[in-house]
Order: C-alpha cells, then sequence, then structure tokens
C-alpha cells in the first residue's frame, strides 16, 4: 500500500523565508523599514542556510519524469525572454546613463578584435577609465560582439543554461508529480519577479551573466567531478570573486573528505586556469590593473555614498536593501571612515561565519553529507557577503537569492516513500 504524501513543514518555512527575501529586494525594498528590511534579509537568508542542517532528509535521484513536464521550464524561459526583449527595447545603451556595456563593448571586445591590450585606459567617454573586470566577466562577450547580437541576450542565456541543468536534475528526482512541478516553476518565476521590478539589472547591467555563475558554483559544489568542481571556482573567482573568503572552509572540508590528491588536482586546476586566462595574457601586460581596479571600486564608493544634487541624499543607500544604511546613519566619522568600517565588518563577519559552519561541521560530521553541507554553508556565507555590500545596488541581491533558491530546491517538500532521511547525493553536472 503506497504511503500518503504530506507537506513537510520545513518546506513551508523555507519557501516563506525566501518569498521573504525575494520581495524584498524587489518589490517590497524597505517594506518594514531602512533599518529592518536589510536585517530581515540577512535574518532569513541565514534560516535557509542552518534550518536545513537541523535534519537533512534528502530526495532519492532514481525517478523518472514524464517529458511533458518540461513544458513548464520552457514556458518559463519563454516568458522570461519576452520580459527581457521588452526591456532591452526601453533601455537604450547609453555611457551617460551607465558605462557597464559599452565599456564591455569597448573596452575589452573592440580591444580584443583590433589586437589592442586590454587593460589600459580608456578615454573615449571623455574622462579616464581604468578597465576593472576581470577576464570571465568580460570574455564570453567576444561571441556576442562577434556574432552582432545584443550582449544583454547572452547574459540572459549564461543564466538560463545552468538553470535548465538545475531542472534536469529534478526530473530525476522521485517522488510527487506536483512536487516536481512546482519546483520547475519556482526558478524561472523567481527571476522574472526579479527582473520585471529591477529592470535595470537587463537594461544597464550583465548581472543575470553573475547569477548564472554562481548556478553552476552550486551545481559544481555537488559535482564529484574534479574538473567541474574547479570549474565553478574559475568561473567565479575570474569574473567577481565575491567567494574568496569561502575558500578556506571549501578546501579544508574538501581534503578531510577526499584527501589531499583531489584537493591538489583542483587547486591546481584552478590556479593553472587563473594564469592561462588572466595573469599571462592580461595582468603581465600592466601589473597594476589588479590594484586599480580594487581603487576604482574604493572610489566609486566614496561617491555612491555622497548626496545626489536631485535627491539630496545618496540614493543607492536609501533603497531598502544592504546594510549600508546602518553605517552611513549610525557609525561616527567622515564617510571613508565609515565605508572602512563596513569594509572590515564585512570581511571580519564573512570569516567568522566560515569558522562557526567549519565547527559545526566538525561536531555533526556523521549526520550529514559533506557536499550538502558547502552547499548550506555557502548560502549563508552569500547571504552574509551581500548583506554587508558597501554599494547596495539592488539588482546584485539577484545572486544571493538564487543561491537561496537552490537550497530550497535540493530539499524534498513532502514526506513520501521515495524521499529518505539520509543524505543521498548524485552528481551534480
Amino acid at each position: 500500500m503506497a504511503q500518503p504524501t504530506t507537506i513537510r513543514p520545513l518546506s513551508i518555512v523555507l519557501l516563506a523565508l525566501l518569498t521573504s527575501q525575494v520581495l524584498l529586494v524587489s518589490s517590497h525594498k524597505g517594506w518594514i523599514g531602512l533599518y529592518l528590511s536589510p536585517v530581515f534579509f540577512l535574518g532569513a537568508g541565514v534560516a535557509i542556510g542552518l534550518l536545513p542542517l537541523q535534519r537533512l532528509p534528502r530526495a532519492s535521484r532514481k525517478g523518472a519524469t514524464p517529458l511533458w513536464l518540461w513544458c513548464i521550464p520552457l514556458l518559463g524561459l519563454l516568458g522570461n525572454a519576452w520580459e527581457v526583449r521588452d526591456i532591452i527595447q526601453q533601455f537604450a545603451l547609453d555611457p551617460r546613463a551607465s558605462d557597464i556595456i559599452p565599456s564591455i563593448q569597448h573596452m575589452y571586445v573592440d580591444r580584443v578584435f583590433a589586437g589592442e591590450q586590454v587593460y589600459q585606459p580608456y578615454y573615449g567617454f571623455g574622462y579616464e577609465f581604468h578597465p576593472t573586470y576581470l577576464p570571465l566577466f568580460w570574455l564570453p562577450y567576444l561571441l556576442s560582439g562577434g556574432v552582432l547580437i545584443d550582449h544583454r541576450w547572452l547574459a540572459f542565456g549564461l543564466l538560463a543554461l545552468p538553470l535548465l541543468v538545475q531542472h534536469y536534475r529534478m526530473t530525476r528526482q522521485q517522488g510527487p508529480l506536483l512536487e516536481k512541478a512546482l519546483k520547475m516553476l519556482l526558478p524561472w518565476g523567481i527571476t522574472w519577479w526579479f527582473i520585471r521590478h529591477n529592470p535595470d539589472m537587463v537594461g544597464y547591467t550583465l548581472e543575470m551573466m553573475v547569477a548564472g555563475y554562481y548556478v553552476w558554483f552550486v551545481l559544481s559544489i555537488l559535482a564529484e567531478k574534479y574538473w567541474v568542481n574547479a570549474g565553478g571556482w574559475l568561473l567565479t573567482l575570474l569574473s567577481r570573486y565575491s567567494n574568496l573568503l569561502f575558500v578556506p572552509l571549501y578546501a579544508v572540508i574538501g581534503w578531510r573528505e577526499k584527501g589531499w590528491r583531489p584537493a591538489l588536482y583542483i587547486a591546481g586546476i584552478v590556479l593553472g586556469g587563473i594564469l592561462v586566462l588572466y595573469v599571462v595574457p592580461f595582468l603581465s601586460t600592466n601589473w597594476q590593473a589588479f590594484g586599480l581596479s580594487y581603487q576604482y571600486y574604493s572610489d566609486a564608493t566614496l561617491v555612491e555614498w555622497q548626496d545626489r544634487p536631485d535627491l539630496g541624499r545618496p540614493y543607492h543607500l536609501y533603497n531598502g536593501v544592504g546594510m549600508a544604511y546602518w553605517f552611513y546613519q549610525l557609525w561616527p566619522g567622515e564617510l571613508v571612515e565609515r565605508i572602512t568600517a563596513m569594509r572590515y565588518t564585512q570581511i571580519a563577519l564573512c570569516l567568522l561565519a566560515t569558522v562557526l559552519l567549519g565547527g559545526w561541521y566538525l561536531r555533526k560530521t556523521r549526520s550529514m553529507h559533506w557536499r550538502w553541507f558547502l552547499l548550506a554553508a555557502f548560502q549563508v556565507y552569500m547571504t552574509v557577503f551581500y548583506a554587508f555590500v558597501q554599494i547596495p545596488y539592488a539588482y546584485l541581491y539577484i545572486v544571493p537569492v538564487l543561491v537561496s533558491m537552490m537550497v530550497v530546491l535540493e530539499l524534498p517538500w513532502t514526506r513520501h516513500s521515495a524521499h529518505t532521511e539520509e543524505p543521498v547525493l548524485e552528481d551534480a553536472v
């Protein structure tokens, strides 16, 4: 006799927390106040990572799924593509509004096609502008530049691809068909809602690509193949290295569970990739490039923390996203001192989170699969990191939101005979 299917209370809590995160950085920015909204976002994100660690039900990966269920992600993909199309038509690429995409074209793509050095100052916008992006932030756009399609479409594709890979993984789960259908709908619903309420993310930035990279990174955490693990690190470290401070925890746990040889393989591939893709072809032509990019970010932070003449206040600090408002309002001293305090707080809390999570793992190691633990720990780390970003552009937060979503998708939402209380992992990619 088949066992009845019931909803897990934990899944309801996690979905509610994820929904609150999505709303607080999209349609309901600052909804519960400029002080409380970012605190609630931080607390919800940390809870999404920590609550499942108390009990780790996982879904079996040996189920079959009817082919027609793929209609859901395909319709979700088309719906998001339609929204992206509308936004692209509305947002003209003007460096006076945003220099992100124009700089990708003129400072990187055009220079590569012309055989020029990339990491040199650019003056085409009427001022001196130093290249700040790492190679995997701009190298993919050689493809879109070569075939003359809008770079924003490629950014969307680089997010859609790992989401489709995640859908494939979900089709191999056992469990109720309705649960699978909802899990296939969730990523596209979140992405559509976020895009709709942050159209500048599509119109002016390439943040969808960065979000895609971090979905790949999550998939690489769950993978057994060394080259997949290393690939996840390369995609992120050579684009936007928000996960840099997570390296120690990842390395220690990987070394402890798999031994020194796999850890050295992964480290060797990552270091070799950095040398081949960045140091030798680009950084060696201008050794100051990395330092100049960091200085540019520091200067941009100071500008964003100053009052805008049209508003009489710094716009992005008053949008209800991120903890920057706390430091701007409450930390004593000049702007530079407040920014520095926030930067050090971010680093300290990220390191503290990795230390505490590592200690938790050593105590609870027998009750959890180490790759699942790394996923949950990474989600906590990313929530903390983004909560203390010094320039809290709302569009940035699609990255921690999708990482939170990946944790929720990895857990079964129902009690069913097809689910097991033991951590069952299959290669993610």
